[in-house]
């Protein structure tokens, strides 16, 4: 919920092609983050016999992330904003060790612990960015303000230390698929804005991000869950017990996008205005296309999960890989199809959406069949 209310704070104190900037950098930084995640908060969620102890994954992330920062700052002495920069390349090596943390409290079977957690974090990092804001009115204080929150919730974590570089590099070896499948993954909802800077349009994407953030507000209480499914999922073994547990909340979350569907649409369009201020406006078309991602989106999530539990990073790694080439695509070359660039952006992403559903379904129909042989 913290990142939506950024986007609100950015819209209401700036403006939305601001956003659009600060989405585009945050496009930038993130997948380079991802990739060198190594898939620490994954394999400390799958890995229920305990193969490394919680400060070795906790150890490898701070390993990482000094290198990291040290190769963002460099990056920044050939950048604009550099100050923008660094500083959100290091809220987002902080947001990964806070997924560690988080991993670990469930792996431990700390599930309040966890909820606790994801609170303090919502919590520290959108205050610290509103009080940026009223201060000092300017998008690189709040950004500033915000990691000294979030650094502040690291300090609590026990085993935030440094371990070797071979213990890193073990980790990093058995995880590297994973934070390849999850670095492509981030590109899909990131590819149309690629493809719209390339049009010099940032106000586009500033509206793509701030109807975005209504399924990122979603998928934060889904991605918790998920989180736990893939613990009790990797533990089941594949079954029917595996597809039982997996069609419930499937089930779910289909009945609540018929509920959302059925709601009036001028509903929808007096939420944005209180978020994001009575200038912002939005038309049907971009309600409806966020309702019908959301519903594929969440599904994805759980399909993902599935895999996730079953350890198959390579198939994700593909499947990811053609969802997000078909999101670059189709929002680059149809860009002005539609009245609203932003419109153009949610169909591709939608359709990214739609490509990566078949295919996971695809994978697991295929485990399924090559189970019963």
């Amino acid at each position: 919920m913290s990142q939506w209310g950024l986007a609100a704070i950015i819209t209401r104190f700036g403006s939305m092609e601001e956003l659009g900037y600060f989405s585009l950098l945050t496009a930038i930084i993130s997948p380079i983050v991802l990739a060198f995640s190594f898939g620490a908060r994954q394999q400390a969620l799958i890995d229920t016999s305990h193969a490394y102890p919680s400060d070795h994954y906790l150890g490898a992330r701070s390993t990482v992330n000094l290198f990291l920062i040290a190769a963002f700052i460099i990056l920044s002495f050939f950048l604009e904003h550099s100050a923008l920069w660094i500083a959100l390349a290091a809220i987002k090596l902080t947001e990964q060790t806070l997924d560690v943390i988080f991993a670990l409290h469930l792996r431990n079977n700390n599930p309040g612990s966890a909820a606790l957690y994801n609170i303090a974090r919502s919590a520290l990092s959108f205050l610290p960015f509103l009080t940026g804001y009223l201060l000092f009115g300017a998008l690189s204080s709040a950004v500033i303000l915000q990691l000294v929150g979030l650094s502040l919730l690291t300090t609590l974590a026990k085993g935030y230390r440094f371990v070797s570089i071979n213990s890193a590099m073990s980790i990093a070896r058995k995880g590297w698929p994973m934070a390849a499948a999850l670095t492509v993954q981030l590109l899909i909802v990131n590819a149309p804005k690629y493809a719209a800077s390339l049009h010099n349009d940032i106000e586009a994407i500033g509206l793509y991000t701030a109807l975005s953030y209504f399924v990122v507000a979603g998928s934060i209480p889904l991605n918790a869950f998920t989180a736990i499914l893939i613990v009790k999922l990797s533990k089941m073994g594949y079954g029917r017990h595996f597809f039982v547990a997996l069609s419930k909340p499937l089930v779910l979350i289909w009945i609540a996008s018929a509920i959302a569907i059925a709601l009036p649409e001028d509903l929808y369009s007096d939420v944005f205005g209180i978020v994001y201020g009575s200038e912002a406006k939005v038309d049907a078309t971009s309600i409806y296309l966020i309702i019908f991602i959301a519903s594929i989106d969440f599904t994805n999530n759980l399909l993902y999960g599935a895999l996730t539990a079953l350890s198959d990073f390579k198939i994700q790694f593909k499947i990811n890989a053609l969802s997000a080439i078909t999101a670059f695509f189709i929002s680059y070359f149809f860009f002005y199809i539609t009245e609203t660039p932003s419109n153009t952006l949610l169909s591709a992403w939608l359709a990214a959406l739609l490509v990566q559903t078949f295919l996971i379904s695809l994978a697991l129909l295929k485990k399924k069949k090559g189970t019963r042989h």
